[in-house]
């Protein structure tokens, strides 16, 4: 029975060459969140070649949030968004949400009989005003829990609240999004581990197809490199919005400058205009 029992005995040297010829297969975190992906291309807005760059980062964001190892469970992309768009979004979204909006912004001051105020605002691609309190009267608290407009002046303030005669008007757009103003100011350097985060432009913001700070397509290649590394596209995720953007500054401005050491975060000026990416809130955030 012995060299009976050796013939039915399956040869090892020939499993470990089959389990050899087997594919490797990645194990994909999809998470239960959505993933707003929106930009204005309207040729009016601004010129052809930023347009393209536009359309070609939505693109990039896109693949990266639906097909990383740690991406989103579905994504909304827009190249053309509209007011009601935005406002649908705001209002509709099942949290936690991400969202990211390229376009121009810009700020209107309201002078009442309590103050001055500064109202903040995005503009659609039909040259719509999108404003602050609009969005914050469609937004509730723990449904966005990442914000990143590409936007001039967006960022300037985390936000507060005035009143005019019986009505009171929320202002700044991290507020209106995350729905609170208990944000840290330096959520890269200090976490506040609020579970939210705003990232945006305290003053101007660069275009995308702008060379500067010594980098071609310095915040085309910045951005996309961060949704890469946050959605693990194409390399390893990272544990963190913090983390993101380090890889991100690693990628545009050379190895070992993470992005606490990158004129994003310290500042430089953009046509005689003093500016700064800045990240409000929990910069450890990692919960989508």
């Amino acid at each position: 029975m012995a060299p009976h029992s050796r013939k039915r005995a399956p040869h090892v040297a020939l499993i470990l060459a089959l389990l050899l010829t087997l594919p490797v297969l990645v194990a994909v975190s999809v998470h239960a969140a959505s993933m707003y992906i929106f930009g204005t291309d309207n040729p009016s807005l601004t010129s052809p070649t930023e347009s393209t760059y536009i359309d070609n980062l939505l693109n990039w964001i896109n693949n990266a949030a639906k097909y990383g190892t740690h991406g989103v469970s579905s994504t909304v992309v827009d190249t053309g968004v509209t007011s009601a768009q935005i406002l649908s979004a705001a209002s509709s979204a099942s949290g936690p949400a991400l969202l990211f909006f390229v376009g121009h912004g810009y700020y209107e001051t309201i002078t009442v009989a309590t103050g001055t105020y500064t109202m903040y605002y995005i503009v659609d691609n039909n040259e719509q005003r999108v404003y602050d309190e609009d969005i914050y009267e469609q937004t509730a608290v723990g449904r966005f829990h990442l914000v990143f407009l590409h936007s001039c002046y967006q960022g300037h303030v985390i936000g507060g609240v005035f009143k005019i005669g019986d009505s009171y008007y929320h202002y700044g757009m991290p507020q209106a999004w995350l729905h609170t103003s208990f944000l840290s100011s330096d959520g890269y350097g200090s976490p506040d581990y609020s579970g939210y985060v705003f990232i945006g432009w305290r003053n101007v913001a660069p275009f995308l197809s702008s060379d500067i700070l010594g980098t071609d397509d310095t915040l085309y290649r910045f951005i996309g490199n961060f949704y890469d590394s946050l959605f693990g596209y194409y390399t390893v995720a990272a544990p963190s919005v913090n983390k993101a953007l380090d890889y991100a500054s690693q990628k545009v401005f050379g190895d070992g400058i993470n992005y606490g050491d990158s004129p994003l975060y310290k500042g430089f000026v953009l046509g005689g205009i003093q500016t700064k990416m800045v990240v409000y809130g929990d910069g450890s955030y990692d919960g989508w």
